[in-house]
C-alpha cells in the first residue's frame, strides 16, 4: 500500500468516470479549490452521512471557489443511484481501476476499496491539508473551517 500524499505536494492529475460516465480529471478543477474525499462504499451509512454533510455545505464551499469531489471504487451506475437517492449536487467519481486511490495512498490493504481520507487542494493544484483518518460526524465542517482559514490567509 502506498503512502498518503503530504501537504505541499502537487496533486497528481488522475481521473476516472463520473456517475454520468463522462471522464473527469483533477485538472478539470484547476483554478478552484478542491475538496477531494475518498470513501469506502456507496449506500453505506457512514458514506451516506458524509456525502449528506458535504452536500449540506456545498453552497458555502462554492462561495469560497471550492468544488467537492467524492471518490470511491464503486461503478458509475452505482454512484448514479447513490447520488440520485440522496440528491447529491457534487460530482462522484468512479475509481474501479483503483488508480486514484493508489496514487493518493488511500487504497485499503485488501485492495478492494478506499480508506476514508480527505485532501484539500488549492487552485494551483497543491495539497494544502490532509485528513488521514476521517470520522464522519463533523468532518465536512472541519474541512470548510480549514478552507476558510486558508482563503483568509491568502487575502491578507
Amino acid at each position: 500500500m502506498s503512502e498518503l500524499l503530504q501537504v505541499g505536494m502537487p496533486a497528481p492529475q488522475v481521473g476516472g468516470l463520473t456517475a454520468e460516465e463522462s471522464v473527469s480529471t483533477l485538472s478539470d478543477y484547476q483554478g478552484r479549490w478542491l475538496v477531494l474525499y475518498f470513501y469506502p462504499k456507496a449506500h453505506t451509512s457512514g458514506c451516506t452521512r458524509e456525502g449528506q454533510a458535504f452536500d449540506a455545505l456545498l453552497d458555502q464551499f462554492a462561495s469560497l471557489n471550492a468544488a467537492v469531489l467524492g471518490v470511491s471504487t464503486d461503478k458509475p451506475a452505482t454512484l448514479a443511484k447513490f447520488r440520485d437517492k440522496h440528491g447529491f449536487r457534487f460530482t462522484l467519481l468512479s475509481d474501479t481501476e483503483k488508480e486514484i486511490a493508489t496514487t493518493f495512498g488511500t487504497l485499503k490493504e485488501h485492495g478492494k476499496s478506499s480508506n476514508r481520507v480527505t485532501y484539500l487542494i488549492d487552485p494551483d493544484g497543491l495539497i494544502q491539508a490532509v485528513w488521514p483518518k476521517v470520522r464522519v460526524d463533523g468532518h465536512a465542517e472541519k474541512v470548510l473551517a480549514r478552507l476558510r482559514e486558508l482563503v483568509g490567509e491568502q487575502e491578507e
